[in-house]
């Protein structure tokens, strides 16, 4: 191998050390675990026939989601929405306290707040509005 064919490798070998090194830097810090707050829309679901929502439905939720960095900077990008579960709801006030499930998150992240914890609704036969 000439001198030149010599370096020239060499120069090749440390390039590809610095990038497979700042993809396992990469990997590592993604994988710590970080916090995120997002403003969720509400969205009605499941609203049972003959009754409907005389009250303003709040436009969003505010939520700390915790997991690993890298399912966090997804979040953005995703249709993150809070499915309020009205199927056993009847005429009159009712109080509906969002869950986990309620926004289909992936199994790694948690929530951790929800703010407001709880949403007040008023639902009325459609003939009585």
């Amino acid at each position: 191998m000439t001198r030149a064919n010599s370096q020239e490798w060499s120069g090749g070998v440390k390039l590809l050390s610095l990038l497979l090194a700042g993809l396992l830097w990469l990997s590592v810090v993604l994988e710590r675990p970080g916090e995120v707050k997002l403003q969720v829309p509400v969205l009605v679901r499941y609203l049972p026939a003959g009754v409907g929502v005389v009250s303003p439905v709040p436009a969003s939720v505010e939520v700390t989601i915790s997991g690993p960095r890298i399912l966090l900077c997804r979040l953005p990008f995703r249709r993150v929405s809070c499915g309020l579960d009205l199927s056993g709801a009847a005429e009159g006030t009712a109080s509906f306290t969002p869950k986990e499930s309620s926004f289909g998150l992936d199994r790694e992240l948690k929530v951790l707040r929800i703010f407001p914890a709880a949403v007040s609704l008023t639902l009325a036969r459609e003939g009585e509005r």
